[in-house]
Formats: C-alpha cells, sequence, structure tokens
C-alpha cells in the first residue's frame, strides 16, 4: 500500500512536469530542476527502499506527507502557468553594470575565507570529505561564508555581459572545484543548478524531450558519483540501495507522524529561525539542541553525540510545528512561489539583473547559503537586493532609454 502511495504521487508529479513543459512549450524550464532535486530522493529511492525493505510505518502517515510534496507543486504550476507577471514589479526599471570587480571582489573572499580551512585539514585536500566532516562546528564562518562568496562570484560571472563562453566556463570551473574542497556533494550540486537556472532563465531556446532527458542523466550520473566519492567500502552495484537508504527524509517525517507526539506551535521553526542565524563565534554557549536539532537528539542521539550530521526530518519538523495545517499552508507557499518565479523570469529576461535570479533560485529550492536549518528567505532577500544594486546602473530617466541596454525578451514566459 506504501508504495502504491509514492507511486501514485509520482505518476501524479510526472503528469504536472508533462502538461506544464506542453504549456511551456519546451521540456527544460523552471520545474526541471526542482524536479532533478526531489524525484530521485523522495520518490524513486523511496519506491525502491519500500519494495527491498519491510516498512513498518502507517499509510496515513504516507498519505500526508505525499499530499505536501504533491499540493504544492500543483499549485505552484498553476501559479505560474495562469497568473500574469505582476507588471508593478516587472517595471521596476534595472539596467545592469559589468559584473566584473565585484565578481572578483567575491572571489577573493571566498578563497580568504576558507584558508583557515585549508590551513588547518591541508592534508586533507584531496579527500575533501574528512573536511566536511571536521568542520561541522567551529568553522562555520570561514565554511559557509567562502561556499555564499563563490556562488556568487559564479552568478555574477554568469551575469557579465563583458565575459565570452571562455571566461565563464572557466569560471564554472573553478566553482565546481573549490566546491568539491568543501567536501560537500550538495555544494557541487548547487554549482551546476546554478548554471542549469541560469540557462532557462536567458534562453528562448525551446528543448525537444530527448534533450532534457540528456540533461537530467547527466544530472544523475553527477549526483551519483558525487555521493559514491562520499561513501566507502560500497559496491557499484550496491549504490542505489545504499543511496536509498540515504534518502531517508520521508520515512524520519512519517515516523514524526505516527509519534503522536504533541505539537511545538512554532517553537521549532522559532529556534532553527534564531540560533541558526547566530555564529558560534559570536555565541559560544549556543545549544546544539535547538529546533529541529532536538529532534535529531530525541530519535537518533547516536548521530547527534557523534556531531557529524544528523538525520533530516524534512516536512516532518513543519509537522510537529503545526500538525495538518502543514498541508493548506504548504500549498498557499506553493501557488505564491509560482506566481513570484514568473515575475522574476520576466524580469530576468527584460533587464538580466543577477539580483532576481538570486531570489529565484531559492523560491524552486536552489539555498545559496547553505547554514543548515531555518528558512533562509529574509537573507535571501537581502543578499539579493545587494547584488541588485552593486550590479545595477545608475540612471535617473524613469522612461527606459534607448542605449543597448534594452530588454533581452518580452514579459511574455
Amino acid at each position: 500500500m506504501k508504495f502504491s502511495i509514492v507511486f501514485l504521487a509520482f505518476l501524479l508529479n510526472m503528469s504536472i512536469y508533462c502538461i506544464f513543459s506542453i504549456k511551456c512549450k519546451s521540456w527544460l524550464n523552471i520545474l526541471t530542476p526542482m524536479f532533478i532535486l526531489s524525484m530521485p530522493t523522495l520518490y524513486i529511492f523511496e519506491m525502491f527502499y519500500l519494495y527491498h525493505n519491510v516498512d513498518p510505518l502507517s499509510e496515513i502517515g504516507y498519505c500526508i506527507v505525499y499530499l505536501v510534496y504533491t499540493l504544492p507543486v500543483l499549485f505552484f504550476s498553476i501559479g505560474y502557468m495562469y497568473v500574469a507577471p505582476l507588471k508593478t514589479l516587472v517595471l521596476i526599471k534595472s539596467t545592469t553594470a559589468s559584473t566584473t570587480k565585484p565578481a572578483l571582489v567575491f572571489l577573493f573572499f571566498a578563497v580568504f575565507l576558507y584558508l583557515p580551512v585549508m590551513k588547518e585539514f591541508a592534508g586533507d585536500l584531496l579527500s575533501p570529505r574528512a573536511i566536511y566532516t571536521a568542520t561541522r562546528s567551529g568553522f562555520g564562518l570561514s565554511y559557509y561564508g567562502s561556499a555564499v562568496a563563490c556562488y556568487i562570484f559564479l552568478i555574477l560571472a554568469l551575469f557579465n555581459s563583458s565575459w565570452g563562453t571562455p571566461l565563464k566556463t572557466i569560471a564554472v570551473l573553478f566553482s565546481s572545484f573549490f566546491a568539491f574542497i568543501h567536501g560537500s556533494k550538495g555544494q557541487v550540486m548547487t554549482i551546476l543548478f546554478v548554471v542549469l537556472v541560469y540557462f532557462i532563465c536567458t534562453s528562448t531556446r525551446k528543448l525537444k524531450f530527448w534533450v532534457a532527458s540528456v540533461i537530467v542523466v547527466i544530472f544523475g550520473v553527477v549526483g551519483a558519483t558525487a555521493f559514491y566519492s562520499s561513501v566507502k567500502g560500497v559496491e557499484i552495484e550496491d549504490l542505489i540501495l545504499v543511496m536509498a537508504g540515504y534518502s531517508d527524509y520521508t520515512r524520519n517525517a512519517v515516523m514524526l507522524i505516527d509519534s503522536s507526539r504533541g505539537f511545538e506551535f512554532g517553537k521549532i521553526f522559532f529556534e532553527d529561525n534564531f540560533f541558526s542565524r547566530i555564529p558560534r563565534a559570536f555565541y559560544p554557549d549556543k545549544p546544539k539542541d535547538f529546533g529541529s536539532f532536538a529532534l535529531a537528539l530525541q530519535y537518533f542521539p547516536d548521530s547527534f553525540y557523534r556531531d557529524a550530521g544528523v538525520p533530516s526530518f524534512g516536512v516532518g519538523a513543519f509537522y510537529a510545528d503545526v500538525g495538518l495545517l502543514v498541508i493548506p499552508l504548504s500549498t498557499i507557499a506553493g501557488f505564491i512561489g509560482g506566481m513570484s518565479s514568473r515575475t522574476l523570469i520576466a524580469r530576468l529576461r527584460m533587464y538580466g539583473n543577477p539580483g532576481d535570479f538570486i531570489l529565484l533560485c531559492y523560491l524552486i529550492g536552489i539555498v545559496l547559503i547553505p547554514i543548515g536549518v531555518g528558512n533562509l528567505l529574509p537573507e535571501h532577500i537581502v543578499l539579493a537586493f545587494f547584488v541588485y544594486i552593486i550590479s545595477r546602473k545608475k540612471f535617473t530617466d524613469l522612461k527606459m532609454k534607448n542605449d543597448g541596454c534594452s530588454p533581452i525578451n518580452s514579459m511574455k514566459v
């Protein structure tokens, strides 16, 4: 029964993607990154796990979780396809300047911030997963700050109209290598997703199904390779089963639903969003068992005390706060996300400002500030506004001037 629930949700999501692609007349579209991120971990691996293992969790728990997975995607698509871009926001005019200098400044800070980590773990640079494990605590500013600076460098490089394809390719390759030596497969994939979303937003080409399929396969191979390089003693033929075991977000969420624990009424959300924003360097006594980490301490104490990463509860953490309200709240968020994404893409195709791109990445699930927990929309808004300012040409005329900075495309998206 649980396998059937996941399979039906998978079919529904794929139907949504097909209808969306036909409507957009391109099989590579804004839903593609979202589906590459979610389909393996939430659907394919979960079906593989349920097929090979006896799962004691409840069917009702699976129904709740997969409603939370599916309804936001459906209403995101509806909001994107059937709600026109908000003209009030689209017509806030902007012209993008050369981003060479700010890009190089962010490149400098990316390397500079990571120097203490490279110095401390110089012997592990060829096996960076050890660095990732050892820097879970105490190196937050250096580790995560350098990652964010690297992402912004890449985005500014991609939107730099004075850089040709060779320079942009070098920027992508360097960013990928720099993410690799952080030891996080997630950061490497984020670099690739940034490049993919940039292509989707700036290209007007309508790609056929087979082209999109090749791109999806490439992402799958890179993701599997990155995962395989981070685990030891696993045979290639057992890789999918091991990946299915690691993709435990759904099972952990269902476990919380089945536990019948009392609701926290926003406590987990508050602590995740308060304590995660305070660097341990500024607050040495910051508790480690705040918010969703308190759930990890309760359900996975061994992983918590090893301080080498704890299992994620996914949407279960939200359910632990508000119960079944998580279904309508996530659905509303999906609809707003779809409307906002269409407006941002319209702005990107008109003005090409990287600040809009940062917000779009967050709305489709690509987090550029990888601090682990909490809702990072405020930080992404601040970061987007900062990048918007430093990459914007100064002009005083409220009307768009014909100065070579005309819109990339019309508002039609």
